[in-house]
């Protein structure tokens, strides 16, 4: 009974989310206190390439460092479309520390965050738009 009593207030302590995007050369992090949505978020790129993979935790360690992973509420990774290797890194890494630490994962398509945004600069919001991505050796995405 202790150990449940001792879970709820853990949860109830976490009000973080913590957000990555790599399916471009880019490495973004993010993370958003619950509670305070508009003061509190903290974002940084990094230009990784091949690299991401070794450097991960230290990336995300610059803003939330990884003895605070238990204030995480949720984990929120882009699943592409995009480079097949960094986008692999980020959820596989995104599902290892919501695994050890407890807390729920969600998988966002790029272009739907970049729908959302673009939409804005629209002159007829109601109609319909394409969003495509040249790929490097053959093809439109």
């Amino acid at each position: 009974m202790k150990d449940q009593f001792k879970e709820i207030i853990d949860l109830q302590e976490r009000n973080l989310i913590l957000a990555m995007h790599s399916s471009t050369e880019i490495f973004g992090v993010g993370v958003l206190a619950i509670t305070h949505p508009t003061e509190s978020t903290k974002s940084k790129i990094f230009p990784m390439g091949r690299k991401l993979s070794n450097n991960f935790l230290n990336c995300i360690d610059q803003l939330i460092p990884i003895k605070n992973f238990k204030q995480l509420a949720r984990i929120a990774v882009s699943i592409g479309p995009g480079g097949f290797t960094g986008t692999r890194v980020s959820v596989t890494m995104a599902r290892t520390i919501a695994q050890q630490i407890n807390c729920p994962v969600d998988g966002i398509s790029s272009f739907s965050l970049m729908a959302s945004r673009l939409c804005k600069n629209l002159s007829d919001k109601k109609k319909p738009f394409w969003i495509t991505h040249q790929l490097p050796r053959q093809g439109i995405i």
